[in-house]
């Protein structure tokens, strides 16, 4: 799955799972805000070990080393 795709679902799911849990517990916004706080979180850890083996390779798109 591309990073992009990462990103989208990973912020979306847990969003759309606060939206659902503050409807049925007649909350405002405290689970919208958590399931953000916990998509972001995921954005990050995932991103980075997505990026990682790039990072320590020290290559870039061309498979050159810098």
């Amino acid at each position: 799955m591309g990073v992009g795709w990462y990103v989208a679902f990973s912020l979306i799911a847990p969003m759309m799972g606060g939206i659902w849990l503050d409807g049925r517990f007649g909350t405002s916004v405290l689970f919208t805000l958590l399931g953000l706080g916990l998509g972001v979180a995921l954005v990050f850890v995932g991103v980075y070990r997505m990026l990682l083996p790039e990072i320590k390779d020290g290559s870039g798109r061309d498979g050159k080393r810098h």
